[in-house]
């Protein structure tokens, strides 16, 4: 696949509206694509290291060789991460503004991988030309092992006490999410 693709056509009403507000809001999430980029790995809106949570069932010293998708990678800071690391992923984002983020990271950082412009629900990397999104814990499982994954997990993520990562209002605040996950990380290896 060429470093970048766009894959974009015929979007649904609710891929058209995240794609405009995503779009319209990239560069709230410039900054955090500088710390997020120079830093080590973290999880979600808490920043949750992945040395304690540990959700990459290979750990990040086993990912030498290995693919990965980073679908919705907005600014592909995991992406990069996973690059550093011997991976080689592909960053899937659906706004434009986005990757246009993530391609100066890549220059800034001197990486180099490809980011597709593409709805996370028709992702041109599969010839299957239904994607699902969102599927209940049972019916995610079972897709993933249907379609020869293996060592499947998942880690649900909960606020760390204290912190230095600011309310995320707009989400969920910290003190709910210290109780009740807010995201999820599903983790899987291709047989």
């Amino acid at each position: 696949m060429e470093r970048d693709a766009d894959a974009l056509t015929g979007l649904n009403e609710h891929e058209g509206r995240n794609r405009a507000e995503w779009n319209r809001i990239a560069p709230e999430w410039v900054a955090g694509a500088e710390r997020n980029w120079s830093s080590e790995p973290h999880w979600g809106i808490w920043h949750v290291p992945e040395a304690d949570l540990r959700a990459l069932p290979m750990g990040l010293d086993g990912l030498d060789g290995l693919d990965a998708v980073e679908l919705g990678c907005g600014t592909a800071y995991w992406s990069a991460w996973l690059a550093r690391r011997g991976a080689r992923p592909v960053g899937v984002d659906l706004s434009e503004n986005q990757l246009a983020t993530a391609r100066a990271m890549q220059e800034r950082h001197g990486l180099a991988f490809p980011l597709v412009h593409a709805s996370a629900e028709a992702v041109p990397l599969d010839d299957d030309p239904v994607v699902e999104f969102h599927l209940g814990h049972g019916e995610m499982l079972d897709l993933l092992r249907a379609t020869g994954f293996e060592d499947v997990r998942l880690r649900e993520v909960h606020a760390p006490p204290g912190g230095d990562v600011e309310e995320c209002r707009h989400y969920a605040t910290r003190g709910w999410s210290q109780q009740w996950p807010v995201e999820e990380i599903w983790a899987a290896r291709k047989r």
